[in-house]
């Protein structure tokens, strides 16, 4: 986990921005930055062991029933589907979308939750299963990050007037990344403050062994 002082801190002797040592958009910025990095590398997840590692606090299992079509609702924080654990208390086998009028008209495989016959796909970001009935589904799935916080308190002295973080519980809420990211959301987050982090983010990009090209990360 990496705490947002220090990240806030690291980003502001960088940026130097702020007569205070903070800037009021800073956390805004954060957590557009942590949000970007999660869908951009939830398409690698499954190649990829150390973006893997990177998502890990992301990852969740849930077990919610399909609707009556077979559809799979998504969860309001849901970002990338990374698997089925089961379905019906069975095996559900993977399969694409045009294998759907085959398996249907199949006299061996065609779907059944009796015979363990239970099948799923992704069509237009969203995921079926077959047959199309009512059903327990336990799977996993990336999730959104949670929101950073940092409330800061106005401190006074006969010299200055100044900004300190809070102590008060739930005024400071981390980021949930493990502190192997800290570089990388760090120059992420210097990126879209405006400054030239190219070759920082390549570097980081080499570590997680990535190339830049595989994904886009331009400030947005």
């Amino acid at each position: 986990m990496i705490g947002i002082v220090k990240f806030c801190n690291a980003v502001n002797d960088r940026a130097v921005i702020g007569t205070t040592g903070y800037d009021a958009t800073l956390i805004e910025k954060v957590n557009q930055v942590q949000t970007q990095a999660v869908s951009l590398f939830a398409s690698l997840y499954e190649n990829n062991q150390a973006v893997k590692d990177a998502l890990g606090p992301f990852i969740k299992t849930i077990t919610k029933s399909t609707l009556a079509t077979g559809e799979l609702v998504k969860e309001s924080d849901y970002v990338h589907f990374t698997a089925v654990l089961g379905a019906a208390e069975k095996t559900a086998y993977p399969i694409n979308t045009n294998e759907v009028s085959i398996i249907n008209s199949s006299p061996i495989r065609k779907p059944s939750i009796i015979k363990g016959n239970i099948f799923y796909h992704q069509k237009d970001d969203s995921i079926f299963f077959l047959p199309k009935q009512v059903m327990n589904v336990e799977y996993t799935y990336i999730r959104k990050p949670r929101e950073a916080k940092l409330v800061l308190k106005p401190v006074s002295t006969v010299d200055s007037d100044y900004l300190v973080p809070s102590t008060t519980p739930g005024d400071i809420v981390d980021l949930e990344w493990p502190e192997s990211m800290f570089n990388l959301l760090l120059y992420m987050t210097l990126e879209k403050l405006g400054m030239e982090m190219k070759e920082p983010i390549l570097l980081e990009y080499a570590n997680l062994g990535i190339q830049r090209e595989m994904i886009n990360t331009q400030p947005q």
